[in-house]
């Protein structure tokens, strides 16, 4: 590989990384409003209070997506990742965020009273946490690894090679 690919290549990095890491913010905004009324907040906050926990649940989650994808990179150990290792990556990154998720959801209703369901909110068994977010956690970033690779280019199989 020579030291015009390997700049190409990081210039691709970086922008996959931003339109990813701006995909899931809307994407994830969008999700949060819509599963909002499954929170009991939704019922006994003022408009201020849910506004203002739809906008720290979204960061929350651009942060989850950014560990996701971190992990997903360390885990294929390819440094040009969007160019070359789609599957690994998206499972990857779907699992961490799942898993992460899970975890957070638990500790914040269970150990910490950080928020609750409304009782509409249907529970996974046996961890008792709602099944809203963790649908979020498996269905945004699969459509934005997919979108983003889309977007960028690189989600054929067939990728041109520059600098042969």
């Amino acid at each position: 590989m020579t030291l015009a690919s390997t700049s190409t290549m990081a210039r691709v990095g970086k922008r996959f990384w931003l339109i990813y890491l701006l995909l899931s913010a809307v994407f994830h905004l969008s999700w949060e409003i819509a599963h909002s009324p499954l929170y009991a907040l939704w019922r006994s906050g003022s408009p201020l209070e849910i506004v203002s926990d739809i906008a720290q649940c979204t960061l929350g989650d651009i942060a989850i997506a950014a560990a996701a994808i971190v992990a997903g990179s360390w885990f294929t150990r390819k440094p040009f990742w969007p160019l070359t290792a789609h599957s690994a990556l998206a499972v990857v990154t779907v699992l961490t965020g799942f898993l992460l998720t899970v975890a957070i959801e638990w500790v914040s209703v269970h150990l910490l009273g950080r928020w609750s369901y409304d009782a509409k909110m249907l529970l996974l068994p046996y961890v008792n946490v709602g099944i809203s977010p963790l649908l979020q956690w498996l269905i945004v970033p699969a459509a934005v690894l997919w979108l983003t690779l889309r977007l960028e280019g690189t989600g054929s199989r067939t990728t041109k090679r520059t600098d042969a």
